[in-house]
């Protein structure tokens, strides 16, 4: 991706919205719609930009946005840790968080007396009422 960004900065003409394909990026639709977007209401501004420069801006900036996501824990209970674990890049990319850790409630009472916990992430409505006053964020688990 860097490489094909780069070879789009060095141009010095524009590239058509149809260029955009060279690219091969599996942006979703919403995505492409929000690009659209952005890119009509430059160009009335900015005549020369490139739709590829708006890609790139976008993605550099949601880039950015994933930087300030929430750090949490996750407190289960009846899902197998293994699993949690396995589709860990998978829940933090859909939920746009960071985990720390996985706990089981069993365990979480001994893990907060050692560590400094502000958020709590859960995908059992059960486990609320266990937490205590911790900030809960109710997680989904991905398609």
């Amino acid at each position: 991706f860097l490489s094909r960004t780069s070879f789009c900065s060095k141009q010095k003409h524009y590239l058509s919205i149809f260029e955009m394909s060279f690219l091969n990026l599996n942006l979703d639709d919403l995505t492409i719609k929000k690009c659209i977007i952005l890119f009509k209401e430059l160009r009335k501004i900015y005549w020369n930009i490139s739709f590829t420069d708006v890609v790139s801006l976008y993605l550099y900036t949601n880039s950015i946005n994933k930087k300030e996501e929430k750090k949490l824990v996750i407190v289960y209970n009846t899902i197998p840790k293994y699993l949690l674990e396995q589709l860990k890049d998978k829940i933090e990319l859909n939920n746009n968080i960071t985990i720390t850790n996985f706990i089981n409630i069993n365990l979480f009472n001994d893990f907060i007396k050692i560590n400094n916990i502000r958020y709590v992430g859960i995908f059992e409505e059960a486990l609320k009422n266990s937490l205590g006053n911790l900030e809960i964020e109710h997680l989904t688990f991905p398609a």
